[in-house]
């Protein structure tokens, strides 16, 4: 073998190795590559269940808000839900040292009186009839209350 011939065979060597080494780093570029794609893979699939898991909470939120605005609408008087029962409430009435209050769950004023004089006994006593009749009543509507069947009434006097 000749000087040149293994001069070009230790060339084609050190341009192999070169090369060799040339790969080598482009190999492990690619893999720490492929490790970064990876993690950033994984990372955003964890980010995706996350964020599902936000959304399910806030749909389970917003799910239970809607059930109390449902709720609350019932309780708007409308034509469907409309109710005649009326909270009439007299207030510093049968006083003595302090003053008594009565109250009473009916259609009308005149219901609410009746209920409370069958009721009550001693509002057949014409004085204490007289000042539950002239002492007018505060009123609420009622709207969300269809499902009472009777009149409801209570009375207490003020003490000494």
């Amino acid at each position: 073998m000749s000087t040149d011939e293994s001069a070009d065979q230790e060339h084609i060597i050190k341009a192999l190795l070169s090369r060799l080494r040339k790969l080598r780093r482009q190999r492990d570029h690619l893999k720490e590559r492929v490790q970064f794609f990876k993690e950033l893979y994984f990372a955003r699939c964890s980010l995706v269940r996350h964020l599902r898991n936000i959304i399910k909470r806030k749909d389970r939120k917003i799910r239970k808000l809607e059930r109390m605005l449902e709720e609350l609408r019932s309780m708007v008087p409308t034509k469907e839900n409309q109710s005649e029962w009326k909270l009439f409430v007299w207030t510093d009435i049968f006083c003595d040292w302090t003053c008594g209050l009565a109250f009473a769950i009916a259609r009308s004023k005149e219901e609410a009186i009746e209920i409370l004089k069958e009721r009550y006994p001693e509002l057949k006593i014409k004085a204490l009839r007289e000042e539950l009749e002239e002492t007018e009543p505060i009123v609420y509507d009622l709207p969300g209350l269809k499902w009472l069947e009777k009149s409801v009434a209570y009375l207490v006097h003020g003490g000494g």
